[in-house]
């Protein structure tokens, strides 16, 4: 009798044993059935010849023991098939349709080198993307590898710490970042459908490099996997141009250009960045107007700025201000427009705005006088400073202000930078997906993974074991009595 005493918590040590093998991933946990068959063997035996009454703690094993049993099973199952529940509000930790249908899409072989550490930085981000995608197309392999431990296969493949490429026959193609985004255009550049965005020269467009340059800009978007060229408007770009981006053009455009200009805008996004002339007029404003688009020669003023510390011309654009649209979507942070001009579009486009002046600004015709003031006939907010226009296949972003693109005011205001990936990817649009727009996470999200699912399975057979622990010692003390 001694001995079957300590028979059933026995079986709750090889229980508990079982479950701490399954959690860890260790070899013994694979098993999980024998140790599972073994629980019940020890439980079975400990009730053999045992005459207690149905109240006792030992008259409930049979129903303690199945409940053990199964919670076992069930975490083993987890684990042996890992599945995922997103209940985040806009499933923000599953793939997005548009990633989804590329991946089904696929008709060739894709293999990924994931290059990362054991224990390296971004590994396990890396892990989870592909474990996901991989589900949705047999086609997409991936393994990973230790770039310390394949020197010569790194080397080989130009990669170092934190690299993923991807191959697909004798094509190659490089993620810029750990998301689906980057997946997306890695799997596009793999078609030959990467995406370039062209930006003019030669108009008084600012230089790549120095603070008034577009150093951060091209490098964002070479992150979301669009390319970058330069181009020369006297003649038809050569390189495949998916949006032409005019950063600034002051000078003076050519009849060829012009032309040039009027073409694209029928075949590709057009993304212009203006600023006012401070009562001048620049020589593209005359093309835009025959084309239904306009921006005043004026700045817009806002006195809270200048109350914060600003310049009177550097306007402040509220978050919640911002437009209804995917250009906008996902930006939550205010935005600042150093001299900026209000934009418009005449009723042949259906037109958005995007970012609009607080109710307390006004445009400032009068810059000669001593102190600004709001004068009878100058228009006062809110005002449009940039928009988004649609008139059949054209599409066009249309801003007040190119400085919120140049790299001093893309480090002070990171905003800025989500703001101008927006406008390039909502411009180029039409064809193959390049974007994911950001999808908010609402106020409670929740996501279980199948490292959660085994969690839970521990944790609720380790609320089992204390409730049957707690029986233990309640038995022990009453025989004691």
């Amino acid at each position: 009798m001694e001995m079957k005493r300590f028979l059933a918590p026995l079986a709750l040590l090889s229980s508990g044993c079982a479950l701490w093998f399954i959690v860890q991933g260790q070899g013994l946990g694979e098993s999980a059935l024998f140790w599972s068959l073994v629980t019940a063997l020890v439980a079975g035996i400990a009730l053999l010849g045992q005459r207690t009454p149905e109240s006792s703690w030992l008259g409930q094993a049979p129903l303690s023991g199945m409940g053990l049993l199964v919670a076992i099973l069930g975490v083993a199952l987890a684990s042996a098939h890992p599945m995922e529940w997103d209940w985040t509000k806009n499933r923000v930790e599953s793939l997005a349709p548009e990633t989804i249908a590329l991946l089904e899409s696929l008709e060739e072989d894709v293999e990924a080198t994931l290059f990362f550490l054991e224990m390296g930085m971004g590994r396990t981000e890396a892990e989870s993307l592909f474990e996901k995608a991989s589900r949705f197309s047999p086609h997409l392999k991936w393994r990973m590898v230790n770039p310390r431990r394949e020197p010569l296969l790194t080397n080989e493949l130009g990669a170092r710490e934190g690299t993923i490429l991807l191959q697909s026959k004798g094509r190659t193609s490089r993620m810029n970042a750990i998301d689906e985004e980057a997946l997306s255009n890695a799997l596009l550049g793999l078609r030959g459908s990467r995406r370039i965005a062209c930006f003019s020269r030669g108009h008084g467009e600012p230089p790549l490099h120095g603070d008034e340059g577009l150093g951060i800009s091209r490098y964002l978007l070479q992150e979301k996997g669009i390319g970058t060229a330069d181009v020369d408007l006297f003649k038809r770009p050569e390189v495949g141009c998916d949006v032409l981006i005019l950063v600034g053009p002051t000078g003076v455009f050519q009849a060829p250009e012009l032309e040039t200009l009027s073409t694209l805008m029928n075949e590709i996004g057009l993304v212009i960045l203006f600023e006012p002339g401070m009562g001048e007029r620049y020589p593209l404003l005359d093309w835009l107007e025959g084309n239904g688009l306009m921006t005043s020669i004026w700045p817009v003023l806002d006195p809270l700025s200048q109350e914060m510390g600003f310049h009177p011309f550097q306007v402040l654009a509220l978050s919640d201000a911002l437009g209804k649209h995917p250009i906008t979507s996902g930006i939550a942070e205010n935005l600042v427009l150093s001299v900026v001009a209000v934009v418009g579009a005449d009723e042949n486009w259906e037109s958005t705005p995007l970012v609009l002046s607080g109710d307390w600004t006004w445009e400032e015709t009068d810059l000669e006088a001593d102190e600004a003031q709001f004068d009878e006939g100058e228009r006062n907010g809110p005002l449009p400073l940039a928009l988004a226009a649609v008139e059949g296949d054209k599409r066009v972003v249309l801003v007040g202000d190119h400085d919120f693109v140049t790299d001093q005011v893309m480090e002070a205001i990171p905003s800025s930078g989500d703001l101008f990936l927006g406008m390039v990817r909502w411009s180029i649009g039409k064809g193959e997906i390049v974007a994911l727009p950001p999808r908010d996470r609402g106020l409670a999200p929740l996501s279980l993974k199948a490292g959660d699912v085994r969690r839970l399975g521990f944790l609720y057979a380790g609320a089992i074991l204390l409730l049957l622990g707690h029986g233990l010692g309640t038995h022990i003390a009453r025989r004691r009595r």
